[in-house]
């Protein structure tokens, strides 16, 4: 393996890897433990229905109240806020998003997505 950017200093240089923590029998454990305890310290608290799916409680610009969701799917996340974008650049500060991008999502889980207007609001 060739070291990236993460590696400081040693990157670019040549690693044998003897060990991997990706696809370890504990690794989607540890994952799921990291993010929970990422989500709850910025108030998100899991669904007892589904622990895969984490809210809370925010404010409209105009005072309205309303929540904000996140979608978890072992490494697949979806966010659902009037301020989505800071909501997941937060979570951005622990994880590395795929592509270092943060976008309006296409698909999640295999479904297509499509923005739509439902009494003059975009969904």
């Amino acid at each position: 393996m060739v070291a990236g950017p993460e590696f400081g200093d040693k990157q670019g240089k040549t690693f044998i890897v003897r060990r991997a923590l990706y696809g370890l029998k504990g690794s989607a454990a540890a994952f799921r433990s990291h993010l929970a305890k990422t989500l709850e310290d910025q108030g998100f608290y899991s669904s007892y229905a589904d622990p895969g799916v984490w809210m809370r409680a925010a404010v409209k610009g105009d005072g309205e109240e309303y929540y904000e969701y996140i979608l978890c799917y072992v490494d697949d996340i979806l966010c659902m806020s009037m301020n989505a974008k800071e909501v997941m650049a937060e979570i951005g500060k622990q994880f590395k998003f795929k592509k270092d991008k943060i976008e309006p999502p296409e698909s999640y889980l295999g479904a297509r997505l499509r923005k739509r207007n439902l009494d003059g609001l975009d969904m």
